[in-house]
């Protein structure tokens, strides 16, 4: 059988069990993904040598200069000063050079390169944070302006919805209008036929008074 036993299901199961038996009774490999075991590593997905039984009851160090049993060997634990990682390590401390003046004059340059540094130093942390505080008010007006665009675009969307309905109304009235003009039309022609036969009628009633 060179199903794979993560692969069957129970009627599989059924119909080679037997084989399964011999498979399993004394196995050579083991599978590192379900822990399945079997004599042919044809039948697991990841399969892996089983050492032999005395190999197993060697000493640690044995057992590490072998390659099958030395991923078996516990992982050994990390003392507290090992988990520290290296940035959080005591600082070296700095050397720091203090160069004395010779002169009154030299001091007063050192304090004047000083004051021209801490200067420089503030006005591009002014600058920084005024082109900051320029991008922070850009995005605020791109953000209302988008909002702004998307209240535009919806109360467009609701008048040529509204424009669309007028227009089906004034339709529909333009045509019961000439429905109404028709039917007026046809009204004023029955009524003429009407007068028309009323009034023949009539002549006739006359005329044949006259000849009696």
């Amino acid at each position: 059988m060179a199903k794979r036993f993560c692969k069957l299901n129970r009627r599989d199961i059924t119909e080679h069990l037997g084989e399964i038996h011999n498979l399993v009774t004394e196995p050579k490999f083991v599978c590192r993904s379900c822990a399945r075991s079997s004599a042919d590593k044809a039948n697991l997905c990841k399969p892996s040598a089983i050492p032999p039984v005395g190999c197993q009851t060697k000493s640690v160090a044995e057992k590490a200069a072998c390659g099958l049993l030395a991923e078996t060997l516990p992982t050994p634990e990390l003392t507290l000063a090992d988990q520290i990682p290296v940035s959080f390590a005591e600082p070296q401390a700095e050397v720091v050079q203090i160069f004395e003046p010779t002169s009154l004059e030299e001091q007063a340059v050192l304090e004047t390169n000083v004051s021209k540094k801490k200067v420089k130093k503030a006005a591009k942390i002014g600058v920084e944070a005024l082109a900051l505080e320029q991008k922070l008010a850009l995005e605020k007006n791109d953000k209302l302006g988008r909002k702004e665009l998307k209240r535009a675009k919806k109360s467009l969307k609701k008048r040529e919805k509204y424009n669309k309905k007028l227009a089906k109304v004034v339709k529909q009235h333009r045509k019961l209008l000439k429905k109404s003009q028709k039917l007026e039309s046809q009204f004023e022609r029955m009524s003429a036929h009407i007068e028309s036969a009323v009034l023949h009628e009539r002549q006739i009633a006359d005329s044949t008074k006259h000849i009696h």
